[in-house]
């Protein structure tokens, strides 16, 4: 038990969700927003290394308090006061949302070359890898119907809907410390043993069975909130070439690659942890490989320009895993954006931009964003230092970056506009960005 709170407190470093949200949705709307933040640093047509890593300021406190609670546990062997000591922990954090994400990219060009009136700018490679992780700390109140909530988001959404229906049947005195989640379901309805041995339920039948009822669970059911960690993790790696385009007036792009994509969500409680076991479940394969592609159009005039984008469209499967279960699917994200540029002094920039983003797990008016650039350059731009700000519907941005001829720094900070968004408690989001080109 010990060991499960251990792995149980070391995972929440890395990691996000609530019980009362849709953990994939919210997870969609941080990253793409981080994602914008890794747009609005063009990077050109070069040999080029990329790298980026975001994390919630939050995630340093809680650290601290991690390691506290993580000394405070190895010193114990009663399994109550364990959780209490894990109780305190989530007592603490409950509510709030952690997140991070990490980006490398590098990318290889080809010649350039003209054709009909229009230049055309190939890259023979170019390969991004994206890893995004969310926690969220909470507590929820467990009734003997809403009891699956103590599974992952992963295996509720393998339950049949037949064990569903019994499940909205059962009663408190149903449960007793020791019986296992299947084992109180087939003995409400006995056909359920026969329908749950199907090979298509394999994952459901496990999830149940290895779910057993202690004395945690017990007392929730009589009204005692259950503390727990909701957890989301994705993994993405893009490789392929890329083309753009540039006439007098209207420009592009279109990326051909193949995307490569592993998510699993998870919940931890101390109630569903029971004897060597913890309640993860954890992909050991790239759950699916499709080929998609990103293109863009723009139009662009002597000091302003507008583009239109769709990211991540698929167009055929490669390859899925047997076991493959894939939260996050294959939304497409859309996006408009558009600039002004203006060059007060001959060492000076000045740029305003604006857009909208959108892709299904979010709403419209979730997407906005607003920002400037201010800059000013020497050495035909090779060295430079440029501040940004930005506001979006949660956060107002600063970033300051700098330009070393062929490498660049940046910083960044998103500052929260309010202490709570939609009943959660918000966050400062740090972030740092390093690119050489050649």
């Amino acid at each position: 038990m010990k060991k499960n709170i251990l792995i149980l407190l070391m995972l929440a470093l890395c990691s996000k969700a609530f019980a009362e949200y849709n953990i994939v949705e919210r997870t969609t709307l941080i990253e793409d927003r981080l994602k914008l933040q890794e747009s609005l640093r063009p990077r050109g047509h070069d040999f080029f290394i990329d790298a980026n890593a975001f994390f919630s300021t939050d995630a340093l406190d809680l650290a601290d308090d991690l390691q506290t609670t993580a000394e405070r546990i190895d010193s114990l062997e009663d399994d109550n006061e364990i959780i209490s000591e894990f109780s305190k922990l989530t007592d603490k954090w409950s509510g709030k949302e952690l997140g991070g994400r990490l980006n490398f990219g590098a990318g290889i060009p080809l010649f350039q070359f003209e054709a009909w009136g229009i230049k055309f700018v190939p890259e023979l490679i170019r390969a991004d890898f994206g890893f995004t992780a969310n926690v969220a700390v909470s507590t929820e109140k467990i009734t003997s119907t809403t009891i699956l909530n103590l599974l992952s988001q992963d295996d509720r959404a393998n339950i049949p809907p037949e064990v569903l229906t019994v499940v909205s049947t059962l009663e408190n005195n149903d449960f007793s410390v020791g019986a296992t989640l299947y084992s109180v379901l087939v003995a409400q309805d006995a056909a359920l043993e026969d329908l749950l041995d199907l090979p298509q339920n394999a994952k459901a039948k496990n999830a149940l069975s290895s779910f057993k009822v202690n004395q945690t669970i017990m007392n929730a059911l009589e009204g005692i909130d259950v503390p727990n960690l909701d957890i989301y993790l994705k993994a993405d790696l893009k490789v392929g070439p890329k083309v753009a385009w540039y006439g007098d007036n209207f420009f592009g792009h279109i990326n051909l690659y193949g995307l490569l994509r592993v998510d699993t969500a998870n919940k931890l409680t101390s109630a569903n942890m029971t004897g060597d076991t913890a309640s993860l479940d954890t992909p050991t394969d790239v759950e699916e490989t499709n080929l998609t592609f990103d293109a863009a159009v723009g139009y662009r005039a002597e000091n302003y320009s507008i583009i239109a984008s769709m990211d991540e469209v698929k167009l055929a499967s490669l390859s899925e895993a047997d076991n493959a279960n894939n939260l996050y699917g294959t939304p497409i994200l859309f996006k408009l954006y558009g600039e002004m540029n203006f060059r007060p002094f001959d060492f000076m920039k000045l740029k305003a931009f604006g857009g909208i983003h959108k892709r299904t797990g979010y709403g419209i008016g979730d997407g906005y964003f607003l920002g400037a650039d201010l800059g000013a350059y020497v050495w035909g731009d090779r060295l430079g230092i440029q501040f940004r700000t930005q506001l979006d519907a949660e956060h107002i941005t600063l970033a300051p970056q700098l330009k070393f001829w062929v490498m660049q720094l940046e910083g960044m900070y998103k500052m929260p506009l309010s202490d709570e968004v939609e009943g959660r408690k918000t966050g400062s989001i740090l972030g740092v960005n390093f690119r050489i080109f050649i």
